[in-house]
């Protein structure tokens, strides 16, 4: 394995880090963790509850969930590359991947000047020519592409509304935007190769385009000092806009008093009552190698029969 996993992060990245999207070069490929053989063997690993297969949607719903059927690991390493699928596998389990991942972050939080206070990782395996809807997520987020090639579109975070970003960190709306989303400011292209990765500030909404070839990736969030107070601000003030009616803005509030904001997000947090989390979403396909796109639905939940239904 090489000496370092991140070869080339400098003192001016470090300064530009956080305020725009920065972009870098990381040595994964050389781990042999992401060959065929290597994924198959990941998703074998894993508990078949844990894999999130999906298919990119039009209209309303960004995402329709599915299964896997009794393919094996390398069956389905063969359907994302021939059909229309994204298969996450979480990396949590599996002892070899979190040794190095745990190693890449390390180097990463000594680079750029970071306390990580928690970090999950996932692997994204993801079929040519799709495309995801845009995300908003709560922690900091990179994606180190390994294989293929993809581009990311990343808009500012001010391209969200303050209401929109409070409901998504208190779970009222969902971090998937629907297509049509109105956003401000003008998308950043970010074209990513094998060995290129990207890290783009808090709560910018962004999403993914696939190129040619089967795409392979790794998706980390992680949580800092900092994107922990934020998120305990933002928080707090969508409480306040929603109890006491409110109109704070969340990058206005002072330094001195977002402890504070922190300390009222938790006990806020902890005196909301939690019922069951929602269900997943009902799988509406199987994953099927001689169907077109790799897709077969099963009755009904073609997406063009339930509009018509």
């Amino acid at each position: 394995m090489a000496a370092t996993l991140l070869p080339d992060l400098t003192p001016s990245q470090r300064r530009r880090a956080g305020r725009e999207v920065l972009k870098f070069h990381h040595r994964l490929d050389e781990t042999g963790l992401f060959s065929d053989a290597a994924l198959a063997r990941l998703i074998d690993e894993t508990p078949r509850e844990r894999i999130s297969i999906r298919t990119s949607a039009a209209g309303a719903e960004p995402w329709i969930a599915g299964e896997a059927g009794r393919l094996n690991g390398a069956e389905l390493v063969a359907a994302a590359r021939k059909g229309r699928i994204w298969i996450t596998v979480p990396t949590a389990g599996a002892i070899r991947y979190c040794r190095v991942l745990a190693r890449l972050m390390d180097e990463f939080a000594h680079a750029m000047g970071l306390k990580v206070l928690d970090a999950e990782a996932q692997v994204v395996i993801a079929s040519p020519r799709t495309g995801a809807a845009f995300h908003v997520d709560s922690a900091e987020t990179m994606v180190l592409h390994v294989r293929g090639h993809e581009t990311l579109q990343v808009h500012p975070p001010r391209g969200l509304t303050e209401r929109r970003l409070e409901a998504i960190l208190r779970e009222e709306a969902s971090p998937d935007l629907p297509p049509g989303q109105p956003l401000e400011g003008g998308a950043t292209p970010v074209s990513l190769q094998s060995g290129e990765a990207a890290w783009w500030p808090l709560h910018s909404p962004h999403r993914t385009v696939n190129g040619e070839g089967l795409n392979v990736s790794v998706a980390i969030a992680f949580v800092s000092p900092r994107s922990r107070r934020v998120n305990g601000v933002v928080y707090t003030n969508g409480f306040l806009r929603r109890r006491l009616g409110l109109h704070p803005v969340s990058s206005r509030t002072p330094s001195l008093l977002q402890p504070a904001y922190l300390a009222a997000a938790r006990l806020l947090q902890s005196l909301r009552p939690h019922g069951d989390a929602p269900p997943a979403p009902a799988p509406r396909f199987e994953v099927d190698l001689d169907a077109p796109g790799c897709i077969r639905w099963r009755k009904g939940e073609r997406p063009g029969a339930r509009r018509a239904a």
